[in-house]
């Protein structure tokens, strides 16, 4: 398989992946909620009530602000030789799924990311297994790429939350002026 298209993947994978969250992570927290704050207190108040009370709408809102951001990222890492760039944001994702099976082992049942996270993982076993066709990589230049899409991240996350839960509240006000 061409670099290029292992790289053009990324997107699809995150989308799939997305995709189970979207559908099931509404029903499933609203079915698991007390039990969750029963096994881990502590999560329940670490949680603002903002990420606690999004609707599918919103969060599905949120991830294409992400999708948008991976896409737009994984188009200029392709058009502009930055392997280096793609592969930094490719090890938050791999990072990311890696963090969902540890939910799943925590939690010791069903969380709504597991199968596609799983699946997933097998794209990102692949990626590392061919990561001998990439172009060399300096190791600084890899981890300063790292630190940014981790931070990047962050703060796509954190905000696009922020954005669906304005978007949220807005559409409930409008819905009760009606």
């Amino acid at each position: 398989m061409k670099i290029e298209t292992m790289m053009w993947l990324l997107p699809v994978v995150f989308m799939v992946h997305d995709f189970e969250e979207i559908i099931m992570f509404r029903p499933w927290l609203d079915s698991n909620r007390n039990l969750l704050a029963q096994r881990f207190p502590w999560l329940e108040r670490k949680i603002p009530p903002v990420y606690k009370n999004i609707s599918t709408s919103g969060f599905a809102f949120a991830v294409l602000l992400i999708f948008i951001s991976i896409s737009t990222a994984t188009y200029f890492s392709v058009e502009l030789n930055l392997p280096a760039l793609w592969m930094g944001i490719f090890l938050v994702f791999a990072i990311h799924l890696i963090l969902h099976v540890v939910q799943f082992l925590i939690y010791r049942r069903y969380v709504p990311v597991i199968i596609s996270s799983i699946l997933s993982l097998l794209y990102c076993g692949f990626v590392i297994y061919s990561w001998k066709k990439f172009p060399p990589m300096n190791y600084w230049s890899l981890t300063g790429w790292f630190s940014i899409a981790l931070l990047a991240s962050i703060v796509l996350v954190t905000g696009s939350l922020w954005v669906a839960h304005k978007m949220d509240e807005s559409l409930f006000a409008m819905n009760n002026r009606a």
